[in-house]
């Protein structure tokens, strides 16, 4: 006796949901397994398919994979195909930042402080500090890079603030206008 795998269809998919027929337009919430609090299941015999991608693929075609599928009703669990869209990676980043859900400088600042705990960091904020105030007065990278060790790249980044910065030196992180 063989026992073959039914094929997955977007009915398929919407049985195994709640839905709540009160509103105009739904959320269909998944109720089975999830993992970081979004959809996965065993979907013609891969594992680990994410459902919201999966449903997407259905409707469009299939998806390359710098592209994430993102819910327009900020549910995780739902997967109706009229509250997703597809967006690049950046562009997911960037809404998070201008939301709030991601924050440039408490990333910055816990990237930091690993590298100092574990001792990869050459040089600390107060030494950055120092240098950012020497090379403002006239000193020269090259002349920096020989009295410290540290390379001209690196000098050169903490004189224009890409690393080393200060708090009030974030400003607006995503370019966009204030």
């Amino acid at each position: 006796m063989s026992t073959k795998k039914r094929a997955w269809t977007l009915k398929t998919v919407r049985d195994r949901c709640t839905i709540d027929e009160s509103t105009d337009d739904p959320c269909w919430l998944w109720k089975q397994s999830l993992v970081n609090g979004r959809p996965q299941a065993t979907i013609d015999g891969r594992g680990g398919t994410l459902v919201a991608r999966w449903v997407m693929q259905q409707r469009i075609g299939n998806l390359i994979s710098r592209y994430c599928v993102v819910n327009r009703c900020d549910d995780l669990r739902c997967i109706n195909p009229d509250h997703l869209t597809i967006r690049t990676r950046s562009q997911v980043l960037k809404l998070a930042y201008q939301s709030g859900a991601r924050n440039v400088f408490s990333e910055y600042l816990a990237r930091r402080t690993e590298a100092e705990k574990r001792g990869m960091a050459k040089i600390d904020m107060g030494a950055a500090r120092n240098l950012r105030q020497r090379m403002c007065i006239g000193h020269t990278i090259e002349a920096l890079a020989d009295e410290t060790g540290l390379s001209r790249a690196t000098l050169s980044k903490i004189k224009n603030g890409k690393i080393w910065r200060e708090i009030g030196s974030f400003g607006n992180a995503l370019g966009s206008a204030a």
